[in-house]
């Protein structure tokens, strides 16, 4: 009997797109899979679409409180009855053969615990790019992170997570990934105490017990341009910084990486509050950027533009206190 997968797709709020998900996971094939969608509070009409697939068999519909991603997506593990789990938010789709490509990997190496590829970037309804992390020479900058292989799929040592931070994009999207479920009894779940990077976090988790593998081929369209969360600038950043300072980093590089991206962070939380005319909010962000990386220029370019308005002489001394 062929291994089931369990495709869990979180959804909040998203009815407009929660069909065309949907039914790009019904359209696969070559695979045997259920679909777990787990409502987490919608107030749209999301039960109304759910309620068009109530007869389908492959299709199990749960309604929680609105929760989080995390929580969504622990309920949809607890309900799944998969040999792998994969993952899909409601505003995204998968491409043709998305399911069996990956699981074709993971039952050819059964050491392997985690898969994930590369994707097409939707930015919006006209403007896409095709193998995103191929587009921007993933493999390429990898190249010190890649293992030995005969496998037909991209193995990593023990330099990816430190390659991992300093890459952008992030590599690992969650629309590619597929998992052995057996990895959630080492790894645990999803954390619920963050909303931004909860599935970054746990990708790392599973990378630093367990082998993991990349195929090229794109398996999923992440549609960027219809989530809700990241046009939430505020609300990313700091749950970005959140969830950046609590990671306990193991050498000095990945710390030297983590205040990087943490500065990043607060340069554009400070960018944020410019725009939006908050300039003494906007300068106490750039500030805490320095903070972190004192080399940061747009963050000290940032400051500088809020403060030397206001007093040159008096600002300058300021800031020169406040970076020392």
């Amino acid at each position: 009997m062929p291994d089931k997968i369990s495709v869990i797709i979180p959804t909040y709020n998203c009815a407009k797109y929660l069909e065309e998900s949907i039914e790009s996971v019904l359209a696969q094939t070559g695979a045997d899979f259920e679909i777990i969608v787990v409502d987490d509070g919608s107030t749209d009409n999301t039960s109304e679409v759910l309620s068009r697939y109530k007869t389908n068999a492959r299709i199990k519909t749960t309604c929680q409180p609105n929760s989080g991603p995390g929580a969504a997506r622990n309920c949809g593990i607890n309900l799944s009855e998969g040999d792998y789990l994969c993952f899909l938010d409601s505003d995204d789709v998968m491409e043709p053969g998305s399911l069996s490509s990956r699981v074709e990997a993971l039952t050819a190496a059964p050491d392997i615990a985690m898969v994930f590829s590369d994707y097409t970037l939707q930015h919006d309804e006209n403007n896409y790019i095709r193998e995103y992390l191929g587009h921007n020479h993933f493999i390429e900058y990898f190249k010190s992170a890649l293992a030995p292989s005969t496998l037909g799929c991209t193995l990593f040592n023990n330099r990816f997570t430190e390659l991992f931070y300093s890459f952008s994009p992030h590599p690992i999207w969650t629309g590619t990934v597929m998992l052995r479920k057996s990895v959630t009894a080492s790894v645990g779940l999803f954390r619920t105490d963050i909303s931004v990077g909860e599935d970054t976090d746990y990708w790392m988790r599973i990378a630093a017990r367990h082998r993991f593998a990349y195929i090229g081929q794109t398996t999923a369209v992440y549609n960027h341009y219809r989530s809700s969360l990241t046009k939430d600038t505020e609300t990313y950043c700091r749950e970005r910084i959140r969830r950046l300072k609590s990671i306990p980093f193991t050498s000095t590089a990945l710390a030297t990486i983590f205040n990087r991206n943490i500065s990043e962070a607060y340069c554009h939380l400070g960018y944020h509050h410019y725009r939006h005319n908050s300039r003494m909010r906007s300068a106490g962000c750039y500030l805490l950027g320095l903070r972190y990386n004192c080399r940061n220029v747009p963050c000290l370019k940032g400051l500088l533009a809020n403060l030397l308005p206001y007093g040159m002489a008096r600002n300058i001394r300021a800031l020169l206190a406040a970076i020392r």
